[in-house]
Formats: structure tokens, C-alpha cells, sequence
């Protein structure tokens, strides 16, 4: 083998393990979220007889140190719903915890928190960052088979290496890292990409960064997974009632269910029934405009059939809510996720509805 490619391998090498070992300090909040809990997972210190399956939805909404007294004694709750998901990464993930070998205990309780959005096509959940660190080989290749989806294979394989996987993250963190040095640099970089928000200022920082990123890992693990993402607010005024979510810059269609999403969904449940898992479905809280956008044409009665199609004639399944709690705008601080004003009323509402599935799977 010429002594060049063996110098490139070895470049290579160096290159990926460097990027895998200093990622955390340059990548955003999503991935590193995905990162710290899967991490926690592994090694067995982030359980709960009680675990929260969803999107960043249930990681704001969810805060076992204000769940933990609505549960029998000695019980915890742990969050491991994971930002951007759909069911689809929930099946994976539980399957993970379920399987031989895993540090996790089995759950007595499955809480589902999914936005009505991670059922629709609105985006594409399955093709995601954090999904692909749940998968070996084989099913992706069986999901890839079924689905007939050959972008589960691709999007495996981009994911195996970190400088693919971390390529948004390396590329700031590289400018980052020579804004620091020559802090001039940034000024011209912001001018002539005319990004001047207060948020630009922070991203161009890989000091502040890390050091952020550092405190925030320690703190999604202080609190059992979940997170407030204060890192997303809008600007001032964005959200408000005035806001049409069917229109301009916050489309959202009227809700449509994507299949893939369904039967992973169903697969869900029958996970958990094969287990002897009961399973608690909460609404997720989002602001009331973005319900009125996702009910137009006929999208309410989709919902409702959705509902009744996943839900409907399973004993071990706890539908008490409906899948949607339409709230106040001030209450939340982005398009998404509730304010602690409105963390803070959402868990008083929901701990008759968790202590009443919790009393019955401890039976």
C-alpha cells in the first residue's frame, strides 16, 4: 500500500477521532441533548419506573422534580424524550432500553408527549441527527426493507463518521474558533452575511460555547432529561395572537398523519402490551393559533380518526386528554415550548392524570 494513502488513512483517523472527542463543545443544543442522554442511557444513570417518550415538546413540559409526588413511593420519573423526534425514533429508543443487556431497567410506566406535528410530514422525523445513533446495521436495514426507504441506509452511513455527522457543528466551531483569536474576523463575517442578532454574536463565541454546552449537559442530567429551551426564543413580539400559523413565515399545513409515523406508533404500543408496559398518552400544550391552523380543512377530523385508528380498544393505553391542550400565547416562549409560567400550569394539570395511571401499573 503506497506510504501516501497510508498517510491520508492516518490523517483521516486523527481528524474523526479529534472531532469525536470535541464535539460537545461546538455543537448546538438539539444534538447535544440527543449526546448526554443517550450517553446517560448507556450507562444506565438516567431511569425512572417512569420514563417520557417525545419530542422537545415533552422535554419542556415534563419536570420529574415536579412529577416525582404524584408517584408511589420510591418511584421517579425520567425524561428521555428527545427533541425533533417522532414515534419513530420513540419505538427505537424504547426498544433500546428494552433490550438484553441494557443498564435500564424496564419501565413500570410508558408516558407519551408528542406535539401533533411529530405525526405529520410537516417535517421529516425519521431522516434526523440523533435517530441514527439509536440503530445498528440490521435494523436499518430491515427499516430501510419495509419502508422501502433507501434513505435510512444513506443517512446511517453519513452518520457513522463524525466530521459527516458533526459537519454544521465543525463548520462553526471552526469559524468560532478564529473569531476568537481575531475577533475582527467576526465583524466582517457578520457584515457580509448580514446576521447582526444578539443570537450571531453567541454563535460565532466557541469559549462561551463550550462553556455553555458544559453547564447545560450537567444540568439535563441534574434534572432527569428535561430542558427548557430559553436558547429558541423568538424575538420579541413574534408570538402573539396577531400570529397566522397557516400562513407566511410560521406555516404549518393542516394536520395530515404521515404513515411512517403511524405504524411506528402502533409498533409503540405493541411493544409495551407485549412488555406489560401500561402507556399514558398526554396532550401536548401548544399555543391556540397553531391548532386553528392545524384543524383547517378537515384536519380536526383527521386528528380525532388518528386517535381513534392508534388508540381506540387498548386496554394497557390511557387516552384521558385527547392528544392536544390548546393554551394561551403567553404562555409560551417560542412556537413550541411553554414558559416556566406555563410549565408550571400545565404539571398541575396533568398530576391527578399521571398519579391515577401510576397508582394502577403499580397494582
Amino acid at each position: 500500500m503506497p506510504r501516501a494513502l497510508l498517510g491520508a488513512i492516518a490523517v483521516v483517523l486523527c481528524v474523526e477521532l479529534l472531532v469525536g472527542a470535541s464535539s460537545t463543545n461546538f455543537m448546538e443544543s438539539q444534538p447535544l441533548i440527543y449526546e448526554t442522554k443517550l450517553a446517560a442511557l448507556d450507562t444506565g444513570t438516567l431511569h425512572g419506573e417512569v420514563i417520557v417518550l417525545g419530542d422537545s415538546t415533552g422535554v419542556a413540559a415534563l419536570r420529574p422534580s415536579e412529577l416525582d409526588e404524584a408517584l408511589p413511593e420510591g418511584w421517579q420519573l425520567a425524561n428521555v424524550a428527545l427533541p425533533g423526534s417522532g414515534p419513530v425514533v420513540g419505538e427505537f429508543l424504547l426498544r433500546r432500553i428494552l433490550a438484553p443487556g441494557s443498564r435500564v431497567p424496564p419501565p413500570r410506566l410508558v408516558v407519551l408527549h408528542f406535539s401533533t406535528l411529530s405525526f405529520t410530514e410537516w417535517r421529516p422525523n425519521f431522516v434526523e441527527y440523533p435517530l441514527t445513533h439509536l440503530l445498528p446495521l440490521g435494523p436499518v436495514m430491515k427499516a430501510a426493507w419495509a419502508e422501502h426507504d433507501f434513505d435510512y441506509v444513506l443517512e446511517w452511513i453519513a452518520t457513522r463518521l463524525p466530521s459527516l455527522r458533526h459537519r454544521e457543528e465543525i463548520k462553526s466551531g471552526a469559524l468560532s474558533l478564529l473569531f476568537d483569536r481575531w475577533p475582527g474576523l467576526a465583524e466582517h463575517y457578520r457584515a457580509i452575511t448580514g446576521d447582526t442578532t444578539h443570537e450571531a454574536l453567541f454563535r460565532w463565541r466557541y469559549s462561551g460555547r463550550a462553556a455553555r454546552n458544559r453547564q447545560l449537559a450537567e444540568q439535563v442530567l441534574h434534572e432527569r432529561g428535561w430542558h427548557r429551551f430559553d436558547e429558541m426564543r423568538l424575538p420579541e413580539g413574534e408570538l402573539s395572537t396577531d400570529v397566522r400559523y397557516d400562513r407566511g413565515t410560521f406555516y404549518f399545513p393542516p394536520f395530515v398523519a404521515t404513515p411512517r409515523e403511524e405504524r411506528a406508533l402502533v409498533r409503540l404500543l405493541e411493544l409495551c402490551d407485549a412488555h406489560s408496559i401500561p402507556v399514558l398518552v398526554l396532550p401536548s400544550a401548544q399555543p391556540r393559533a397553531l391548532t386553528e391552523a392545524l384543524d383547517l380543512d378537515g384536519g380536526a377530523e383527521r386528528l380525532d380518526a388518528f386517535e381513534q385508528r392508534v388508540f381506540a380498544g387498548r386496554p394497557g393505553v390511557a387516552v384521558p386528554l385527547g392528544l392536544r391542550m390548546p393554551w394561551p400565547h403567553p404562555l409560551f416562549g417560542d412556537l413550541a415550548h411553554l414558559e416556566q409560567a406555563g410549565i408550571e400550569q400545565y404539571t398541575q394539570r396533568i398530576v391527578p392524570t399521571l398519579r391515577e395511571a401510576a397508582t394502577r401499573a403499580n397494582r
